[in-house]
């Protein structure tokens, strides 16, 4: 009888756990796919430019064959002509370029084609975190990752709860 009650009460603050921590403990999405980019039938536009994706999600910069060279690079912001110092890069312009880009952390990330920025030859990433919930910006003080004060007190009654039930078995 006892060790029943104690596998009952190991349940129950379990589930309670996973309640009041909002289910942080569960398992990421799966993230890992491929996004392809490419260049519009007049050479001078990505397509998509602007995208979204999720953290661990690849974006492949590809093209082939083109009257012209072109290459990407990441800049600091969206009106910028200048590569981003240890931004990514897919390397000299050539007229075939395949490029794969893997993103680790959420943000927005700029890219241009070096030789032609001043045509306007540029585009976004969004990088957004799956797992993130929607943005709230109604309270910023408002913690809701955090178990509140319901929640650590549930937790701790449960667990005096079965401090009780050990000793008077």
């Amino acid at each position: 009888m006892r060790r029943k009650t104690v596998v009952q009460v190991g349940i129950c603050l379990a589930t309670l756990i996973m309640v009041a921590t909002g289910g942080a403990i569960a398992e990421d999405a799966t993230t890992g796919a491929t996004h392809e980019v490419t260049l519009t039938d007049s050479g001078l536009e990505f397509t998509p430019a602007d995208i979204t994706i999720n953290i661990g999600d690849t974006v492949y910069f590809y093209w082939v064959d083109e009257s012209m060279g072109h290459n990407v690079a990441e800049t600091d912001s969206t009106d910028s002509n200048e590569y981003k110092q240890d931004g990514f890069r897919s390397g000299d312009v050539d007229e075939t370029v395949h490029y794969n880009v893997t993103f680790e952390d959420a943000g927005l990330f700029f890219y241009v084609c070096e030789p032609h920025a001043t045509l306007d030859m540029r585009g976004t990433i969004t990088v957004i975190d799956p797992n993130a919930g929607p943005l709230d910006d109604s309270d910023p003080d408002d913690k809701q990752d955090v178990p509140g004060f319901i929640g650590t007190i549930a937790i701790l009654s449960l667990v005096g709860a079965a401090l009780v039930v050990r000793r008077t078995h």
